[in-house]
């Protein structure tokens, strides 16, 4: 099951652009892991000092190596050397993907369809038991 990492991470703010600079290699180095989709560290326009962190990972086994890699440790050392203020980070697991535009170009908060993916476990959704190990696609009348 996909993983997004969300949150923000508050340095000094007159630290900032040095701390970028410093973690862009190790950005970098993180994006050739095995099973990294993204992997993003951004200025807060509106926060000063306030970094935003969203990564997104194929598997718990994918962020595990991440967690095991260097580029995880280095990055962590790096940013505690320009002041580390406040962190909200949360992890995801994610059962459902869509695109927010409809085929007429509406944007839509409802899943219109529903791609559930079990590994080793039995779900019941709506009174239907999907087969172990199955991809089981429902779709929902809007």
């Amino acid at each position: 099951m996909k993983i997004i990492i969300s949150g923000t991470v508050d340095l000094d703010p007159d630290q900032m652009a040095a701390a970028m600079a410093a973690a862009k290699p190790l950005i970098e180095g993180a994006l050739t892991q095995e099973g990294i989709l993204d992997y993003d560290w951004c200025p807060d326009p509106l926060t000063p000092g306030r970094l935003r962190v969203f990564e997104r990972w194929e598997s718990e086994q994918a962020l595990r190596n991440h967690f095991n890699n260097h580029w995880y440790t280095d990055m962590r050392m790096t940013l505690a050397q320009f002041g580390i203020r406040g962190a909200d980070v949360l992890k995801y697991r994610i059962d459902a993907a869509e695109p927010v535009y409809d085929d007429t170009g509406t944007p839509r908060a409802d899943f219109s369809g529903l791609l559930l993916w079990t590994s080793k476990e039995r779900v019941e959704i709506d009174g239907i038991q999907p087969v172990d190990g199955n991809l089981l696609s429902l779709n929902r009348q809007p």
